[in-house]
């Protein structure tokens, strides 16, 4: 018995139970999918518990797949009935009440961001209060402006806890390098306190202030038993795309993957605007969190115990490349799940909104 089962308001599932009309189930294979036309499918880990005509399969870990198909075999069986049993989201109040027990470890970098670090740190200070246990650690290294002053002053009022690298930049002299270091600097420390729960990246230039929406960011712990990492979608275009990755649609470097087939009779300036066709995207407006190999967006969430075992890289073959793609790629070969939520919104660097 082949049956297909649309999902196409997203929803998170986490067991499917079958019954059939007459005999009993021996068998059932599973897979899903999540195009329209898909060209390979997804065969999720799950088991199967068979009571007789019953079936109850359970997924080793809930995901929101569009499409899913059963073979159920069933010798007799003339029908068969299928229940999804989906994932509730929670009421901001359940959330903050879990969250009251939990700490997370907030991180940035700061380099002449004079003009956005203060909102920074009090967007940190809002999102703080719903956990039982927080720090936030901030990296500044050679800045040319207020930055490091307006640290301090932080530091000293107890807001944040400052670590100042100078002349990185003559000992690192690309800035992904840099990056790449800086993050690992901060990651070890926070990986470093003991029973740490979560732990959330924000970089301190333009994203987010103090109005930023805590709902957004609360909706991320609608599902923790889905992911490991969560990443925001911005109020206007789409703008982080070299640190994104899908396994179908941007499975590269979109820049170097543009200098590899980019037809030059197109013309080299047409060629240098081409990751702008990927920005088009108005992910503010995505139907459902959306699984990807990586991403950022100025800020992420991920859970402590898949941070231990990251690292971020900046240099290949000596070249620059994004330094969230090592970490991000290293928790998926370990099993872990990272989604770009759509109810987790921040600020678009671009200053520029979606026609969308």
């Amino acid at each position: 018995m082949h049956h297909k089962i649309s999902n196409s308001a997203l929803d998170f599932i986490y067991a499917l139970q079958l019954e059939v009309s007459s005999g009993s189930i021996l068998d059932v294979r599973v897979r899903a999918a999540r195009t329209n036309l898909p060209k390979s499918w997804e065969y999720p880990a799950f088991k199967l518990d068979v009571r007789g005509g019953h079936a109850t399969i359970t997924f080793h870990r809930p995901s929101n797949w569009p499409r899913i198909e059963l073979d159920v075999v069933a010798p007799g069986a003339t029908t068969l009935g299928i229940a999804l049993v989906r994932m509730t989201p929670k009421s901001d109040a359940q959330i903050r009440a879990e969250l009251a027990q939990k700490s997370i470890a907030f991180l940035g970098l700061a380099r002449n961001c004079e003009n956005a670090v203060v909102s920074a740190v009090a967007a940190f200070h809002k999102l703080r209060a719903m956990f039982g246990g927080s720090s936030v650690h901030i990296c500044e290294n050679d800045s040319t402006d207020a930055t490091p002053l307006q640290l301090q002053a932080l530091s000293e009022q107890g807001l944040i806890t400052l670590h100042t690298f100078r002349e990185l930049d003559s000992k690192l002299p690309k800035r992904t390098e840099r990056l790449a270091y800086l993050r690992n600097y901060l990651n070890d420390l926070a990986v470093s306190i003991p029973n740490l729960d979560y732990v959330c990246w924000l970089d301190m230039d333009s994203y987010v202030d103090e109005h930023f929406n805590e709902e957004g960011f609360l909706s991320c712990f609608n599902f923790p038993e889905a992911w490991d990492g969560v990443f925001p979608v911005m109020d206007g275009f789409y703008y982080d795309v070299w640190a994104l990755r899908h396994k179908t649609m941007w499975p590269e470097d979109c820049m170097s993957q543009i200098n590899s087939t980019w037809d030059l009779a197109l013309g080299s300036g047409v060629a240098s605007r081409a990751p702008v066709f990927v920005r088009q995207i108005a992910a503010h407006h995505m139907a459902g969190w959306m699984p990807v190999d990586s991403a950022f967006g100025g800020m992420a969430v991920y859970k402590a115990s898949v941070c231990r075992s990251g690292r971020y890289v900046g240099i290949v073959d000596g070249e620059e490349v994004c330094e969230h793609v090592a970490f991000n790629q290293s928790i998926g070969a370990n099993g872990g799940r990272l989604w770009i939520n759509p109810s987790f919104k921040v600020k678009s660097p671009l200053g520029v909104a979606s026609p969308f």
